[in-house]
């Protein structure tokens, strides 16, 4: 049976730097204080610690499939996949534009020797309030079996501990298929 190293990875306002031409001006607006001295350097020191620390994983192979969260673009995921691009590997890139407020995105990062993205998803979540996308991504295995990639970043908690609770709590009431 073939083996898959799959990890989930939280990369922390993954941010692209703060004068980028591919940012929204509403989104310029959101995030203005986020971006405060988020430099080319500073984005490059960040790309260059989470390469090494992801590139440790799997004995030092990196993983098949590397899930992350907290992104704002496809040109930040497309400077992580080079980064992470060493040893015989290079990573492709499965990632949609979400409709988060702050720009956070969800995306998968695959070794695409191996895997190839057939299709891609966005489900939109409504609980009295709109929260995240879910972000899913069909992946052929080298098998020629389809494996479903399904990532979202739940949002933060806002005011009280029980304000944001009951949304929260809501990943844990979708049914599951446990029979597969």
């Amino acid at each position: 049976m073939d083996e898959h190293f799959i990890a989930l990875w939280n990369v922390e306002n993954l941010f692209d730097v703060a004068t980028s031409p591919h940012r929204s001006e509403k989104l310029k607006k959101q995030l203005k204080g986020e971006l405060k001295g988020w430099t080319a350097a500073v984005l490059d020191t960040k790309l260059g610690q989470l390469a090494k620390v992801v590139g440790q994983m799997n004995g030092g192979a990196g993983p098949d499939i590397l899930g992350v969260c907290e992104v704002e673009n496809r040109q930040v995921l497309d400077k992580l996949a080079a980064r992470l691009s060493t040893g015989g590997r290079t990573y492709g890139v499965a990632h949609a534009d979400a409709q988060d407020s702050r720009g956070i995105d969800v995306a998968f990062l695959y070794d695409s020797g191996r895997y190839q993205v057939a299709e891609t998803f966005q489900h939109f979540v409504q609980k009295r309030t709109a929260t995240r996308d879910i972000f899913q991504a069909n992946v052929t295995m080298p098998s020629g079996r389809t494996l479903v990639l399904v990532g979202n970043h739940w949002p933060a908690r806002r005011g009280s501990q029980y304000d944001g609770e009951p949304y929260r709590m809501y990943r844990w009431t979708l049914p599951l298929d446990r029979t597969r």
